[in-house]
């Protein structure tokens, strides 16, 4: 879905998926495309339960999408208690199991402590390069921290800048919900014993009807038999999905269906057509028709041209021969096709006319047929980058949204980087760009995105890296994933930066700059600034330096107001890097800035303010002076000594002003002889 500044009502056009999908090119990797209509002043979206996690925009829910979820929360049992230790502790540590809603109820408890104002939760995801102890945390904010993808060496690794994290939320007055694996770490329960509380998830039935509350769909479909078998042993997220099959089930009927077959579908669906699959599938003894059904499952809505090609490269690959057939004898591939239950044709392109058989066809062969994973991956490979079939955009696209529904479905994540991998240093553009759109994909999906965040880490830490899978890590942080989590593209970024090369420090401040221009990034990345100039390397600090400067020379006006004490920490941290050369050089780029500009005292105020208020501030001070003075290019005694009309002159005067006007014992400013 399309992602802004501020929150905006969906509109027709919307596309909303579940459980941590994203839309690639119209077709959704690992849920449902999601039709929006209005009716009157109703807004109905048709998604999974969980898709509101979609809507988050940089890190962020903001006020917008904790109206989205206002209409489908269901409370857990006990959840006032868990609101009332939120107030009282300010910090509340939960735990429950997978799929629970532990997410759900950690948020809609932030937005009860607020009383009657919707606040923006900022949402921390935990994992190896989270630095808790270097984060700044605004005054009254709500946090939500989530630990329950983290593992538990990382975890133990981070228990220290938890204790350094809780002191800086408690001092801001904050509100922080700690979200825990489960079981949780026993070190962090006992130390926490006080603050912890276990979530007793709500009924099933309760949620499907929260989920149903504001839909058209009648709400006695919750007494109908397959629902309540269903719902037996349901999670929350589970009934919640179940919720959105039923609604788009209902819509797809239209007026007047009988709810019985709603239920039915639905249910058939939500149970991914395991009984018939087992009798088309398991029980089908010829291997080609078979392969016709995989390979349908795959590329559902292609051309029966690339379907043929396709299920041709499978056949090979599996070490079969292709399914005989000569001109005037046997059947044809289409004549094959139609042979095959609920398939349907339209401009000669197959497609199964049930919902989600697809997906269900490839998870039960994935399933139940281990032995032949890795031909499926090579399958997947060998289909991105062959010649025949040549694949379209939309095959293209649906390729890739079904593979990672199919890996991220069964705890198999680890073969998405694989094949984007292969993709991507096939020297061919067509590979490489689904190698970004399926790692961004996987990188916004929460059941793949541990491993593919984790991965990408790896990739940027490597200073020999590979030159295509150094501009796949970079797609990938300047697409939607740079914009939904902005603070883990820019520790991506920060770790290409330490390439050997020097073009992918250039690539690197591109990236940076672009995530600010196209997506509204400057607080995160005046933050991530901070961070690389107190605790990074020499070539962060380079990098550092030339963004801050970019940034300034695109429109200084920007960082007036709000952004001045960010910039003055940058600075202080910049003037306490011991690196004389490096700080001389952006001092200079820094006057270079200010010559000319009409934001000239503003820029030389936040030098001035941040050497005064340093750990040593007459040594910053006159280190700043020092460095002014080279920039000039001579120490200047009187007006004669250079040009009157040189601007830089102008603004090495106003700068020394700035630094007496700052500390006492500083040098006195320039004036002319006569004066």
């Amino acid at each position: 879905m399309t992602t802004t500044d501020s929150f905006k009502a969906p509109t027709s056009s919307t596309s909303v998926t579940g459980d941590g999908n994203v839309t690639v090119g119209g077709y959704v990797t690992g849920g449902i495309s999601v039709d929006v209509r209005k009716s009157g002043d109703t807004v109905q979206v048709f998604g999974t339960g969980s898709g509101y996690r979609d809507l988050i925009v940089r890190d962020e829910i903001d006020p917008g999408h904790l109206l989205w979820l206002k209409d489908r929360f269901a409370e857990p049992h006990e959840f006032t208690e868990i609101v009332k230790s939120l107030h009282d502790d300010k910090v509340v540590f939960l735990h429950g199991r997978p799929r629970s809603g532990r997410w759900t109820t950690g948020v809609w408890a932030l937005r009860a402590v607020s009383g009657g104002e919707t606040p923006t939760i900022n949402v921390i995801e935990f994992d190896e390069d989270t630095q808790l102890d270097l984060r700044r945390v605004a005054q009254n904010a709500r946090i939500l921290l989530d630990l329950t993808k983290t593992d538990s060496e990382v975890l133990d690794k981070g228990e220290s800048q938890l204790k350094s994290f809780l002191g800086t939320v408690t001092g801001a007055e904050a509100h922080l919900v700690v979200l825990l694996p489960e079981p949780p770490p026993p070190a962090l329960q006992a130390l926490y014993q006080g603050r912890t509380k276990q979530l007793i998830e709500p009924a099933a039935g309760h949620v499907l009807r929260a989920h149903l509350r504001k839909t058209a769909v009648p709400a006695k479909i919750a007494d109908e038999p397959p629902i309540i078998e269903a719902l037996a042993s349901a999670r929350p997220a589970d009934a919640a999905w179940l919720a959105d099959l039923i609604v788009r089930e209902h819509h797809l009927a239209g007026e007047g269906a009988a709810i019985g077959t709603v239920a039915e579908k639905a249910v058939l669906a939500y149970g991914n057509w395991t009984a018939e699959l087992i009798t088309v599938f398991d029980k089908e003894e010829d291997r080609n028709r078979r392969s016709l059904l995989l390979t349908v499952a795959l590329l559902s809505g292609c051309s029966t041209e690339t379907q043929y090609w396709a299920e041709r490269e499978l056949l090979t690959i599996a070490g079969y021969p292709p399914p005989p057939g000569k001109l005037l004898e046997g059947r044809g591939f289409a004549g094959r096709l139609t042979e095959l239950k609920g398939v349907s044709f339209t401009d000669d392109r197959a497609r199964f006319d049930r919902f989600y058989y697809d997906r269900s066809v490839l998870r039960h062969v994935w399933h139940g047929y281990h032995e032949r994973r890795e031909e499926l991956v090579d399958w997947v490979i060998a289909l991105g980058l062959g010649q025949r079939p040549r694949l379209d955009d939309a095959a293209r696209a649906g390729l890739v949204s079904r593979f990672l529904d199919l890996c991220a479905s069964q705890d198999a994540a680890k073969f998405i980087t694989k094949v984007a991998e292969k993709w991507a240093v096939s020297g061919k553009a067509v590979p490489a760009r689904m190698a970004v759109d399926l790692v961004t994909a996987a990188a916004l999906d929460d059941r793949s995105a541990p491993v593919v965040h984790r991965q990408l880490n790896e990739w940027a830490r490597k200073p020999d890296l590979t030159a295509a899978l150094v501009n796949l890590v970079l797609s990938v942080c300047q697409s939607k994933f740079g914009r939904k989590h902005t603070d883990k593209a820019l520790t991506r970024l920060g770790n290409l930066a330490l390439h050997n090369d020097r073009w992918v420090n250039d690539e690197v401040v591109t990236a940076v700059l672009a995530l600010v221009r196209d997506n509204g990034a400057l607080p995160q990345a005046l933050t991530k600034l901070d961070e690389w100039l107190r605790s990074g390397k020499e070539r962060q600090w380079a990098v550092s330096v030339r963004i801050l400067c970019e940034l300034l020379s695109a429109d200084a006006g920007e960082f007036i107001g709000v952004h001045r004490q960010p910039l003055v920490r940058i600075w202080r941290a910049q003037l306490a890097l011991g690196d004389d050369a490096l700080v001389h050089e952006a001092i200079g780029s820094w006057l270079d800035l200010a010559t000319g500009s009409d934001q000239q005292a503003f820029l030389l105020g936040v030098l001035g303010e941040a050497a005064a208020t340093s750990d040593t501030p007459l040594a910053q001070i006159g280190a700043v002076r020092m460095a002014a003075d080279r920039w000039l290019g001579f120490v200047p005694r009187y007006w004669e000594d250079h040009d009157r009309i040189d601007p830089r002159l102008a603004v090495h005067q106003a700068l020394a002003e700035e630094l007496l006007t700052r500390h006492p014992f500083t040098p006195q400013p320039i004036h002319d002889r006569d004066s």
